[in-house]
């Protein structure tokens, strides 16, 4: 869906644009954490509804870009949204714990970014492992979302819901 969408919208581009707005995504997530940490420049509710916002927004990115890459439908990692993560969140939520949930978050983005370069790096050999990194990059999303209690699936949902109706052309 959201590839016939950013078609639709934006036509023939490369991945590396949708890879470049997901990692723009993720500077302002990076902004309204450090904001909300600082206790600057807004709110608690500003802040957590512009990281809300920034992962939807980087969700959908990173559903265009694997749909760019070819051979892989839409978003490899679609069924990784139905999946139950408690048991896994629950040992993952003690061990950031031990280190503290705002470290935690910054080292979850420094691998999310790493794990983005690698997977492009990826693109020219197969789709499958695109896939497959792509799904790794949600679940470290997950878990960011995890561990400041946002509903990962509502931000994306939701932010789906805007986004789709906007006319780019």
């Amino acid at each position: 869906e959201v590839g016939e969408w950013s078609m639709r919208n934006f036509g023939e581009q490369s991945y590396e644009n949708p890879a470049e707005g997901f990692l723009e995504e993720l500077g302002e997530f990076a902004h309204a954490h450090l904001k909300l940490n600082q206790g600057i420049r807004g709110t608690e509710a500003e802040h957590r509804e512009a990281m809300a916002d920034a992962i939807g927004d980087a969700v959908i990115y990173l559903a265009d870009c694997c749909s760019r890459v070819g051979g892989v439908e839409d978003f490899a990692g679609r069924e990784v949204l139905t999946k139950d993560f408690r048991s896994k969140q629950t040992t993952l939520h003690e061990y950031w714990q031990t280190i503290g949930i705002s470290t935690s978050v910054t080292r979850l983005l420094y691998t999310v970014t790493s794990t983005m370069d690698f997977m492009l790096s990826q693109v020219e050999q197969t789709s499958v492992s695109f896939g497959l990194y792509a799904e790794i990059i949600i679940t470290y999303l997950m878990q960011i979302c995890f561990l400041l209690v946002i509903n990962f699936t509502f931000c994306v949902e939701s932010t789906w819901i805007v986004v789709k109706e906007r006319d780019w052309t």
